[in-house]
C-alpha cells in the first residue's frame, strides 16, 4: 500500500468517525507518530525542554500538573489555533479574495505552527518539533472544520493529553 493510499484511508477516518473515536485515532496517531519520534530525537540531540522551561521553576508537582495538562492547553489552544488560524484566514481572504479556500487554511495553519513553534524557542530543534505538533493541532482544526464541529475542544483534549503524557514520561525520566 503506497502512502498516498494510508493517507486516503486516514482521511476517510477522520472524516467519518465518532467524536471519541476521532479524539482516540488521534491521539493514537500522535503518539506513535510524534511523541515516540520525538523521544528519540530528543535524545539524539541531548535536549531537556524542562530545563529551559519556566514551569519547571515550580516545585509544587500539582500545580505542574494542573498547569501544563489544563491552563496551558486552554490558553495556547485558544491563541494559537484557534485566534490565530481564524484570524489569518480573515486576513488573507480580505486581502486576497480570489484565494482557494484551502489555501487560505493550509497557509493559516502554517503560520500558526510558526508561530507555535517559535513560542516555544528552548533550541532550534525544539522550534522545529514544535512547528510538527502545530501542523498536527492545525490538522486537528482542518478535520474538525470538515466535520462541522468547533476546533477548539478537540485540540484542546489532544493537547491536554499530549502535555500530560510528556509530564508522565519525564517524571518517569528524570
Amino acid at each position: 500500500m503506497s502512502l498516498r493510499n494510508y493517507l486516503s484511508v486516514i482521511d476517510n477516518r477522520l472524516k467519518n468517525e465518532t467524536f471519541i473515536k476521532f479524539i482516540v485515532f488521534l491521539y493514537i496517531l500522535m503518539v506513535v507518530g510524534y511523541i515516540l519520534p520525538s523521544i528519540f530525537i530528543e535524545d539524539f540531540f541531548n535536549l531537556n525542554s524542562t530545563q529551559e522551561n519556566p514551569i519547571s521553576e515550580i516545585d509544587n508537582r500539582y500545580l505542574v500538573f494542573f498547569l501544563v495538562a489544563f491552563v496551558a492547553p486552554v490558553f495556547e489552544t485558544l491563541i494559537f489555533q484557534i485566534a490565530l488560524i481564524k484570524g489569518c484566514q480573515i486576513l488573507l481572504t480580505l486581502f486576497w479574495e480570489r484565494l482557494n479556500e484551502n489555501v487560505v487554511l493550509l497557509s493559516s495553519i502554517g503560520f500558526s505552527s510558526i508561530v507555535f513553534g517559535l513560542i516555544h524557542y528552548y533550541s532550534p530543534v525544539y522550534v522545529i518539533m514544535m512547528f510538527v505538533l502545530g501542523l498536527f493541532f492545525g490538522m486537528i482544526y482542518y478535520y474538525s472544520e470538515k466535520r462541522k464541529i468547533k476546533p477548539f475542544f478537540p485540540i484542546f483534549i489532544l493537547h491536554s493529553l499530549y502535555n500530560i503524557t510528556v509530564f508522565i514520561i519525564e517524571i518517569k525520566c528524570y
